[in-house]
């Protein structure tokens, strides 16, 4: 499954990063950013990271396919964020049922 098209948006102070981008998101994870929140209420899920001088940076050589990093940890990071939309997935729809 694909995501739709990246819904990325940085503000200007830097202070959240927001995207719908599941790979973006796993290589920010594996960068050591901060995940603060997954929204599965839309689709495709919205995962929301702290954001400093240097994530702009990390997000511009994702999209230009010039980011760098280990692919181990990459790897990690986004199955870790596709367990997240399985996991709040699964509770919300639970929660639906109830």
């Amino acid at each position: 499954m694909e995501d739709s098209k990246d819904t990325a948006t940085i503000p200007s102070d830097g202070s959240l990063f927001k995207t719908n981008n599941t790979a973006l998101a796993g290589y920010l994870y594996s960068l050591g950013y901060h995940h603060i929140d997954t929204d599965v209420s839309q689709y495709p899920a919205v995962f929301s990271f702290e954001g400093d001088g240097t994530l702009k940076e990390a997000v511009k050589n994702f999209q230009l396919a010039k980011a760098e990093g280990n692919i181990v940890l990459f790897f990690r990071g986004y199955r870790k964020m596709l367990s997240i939309i399985h996991i709040l997935s699964k509770v919300s729809e639970e929660a639906k049922i109830k």
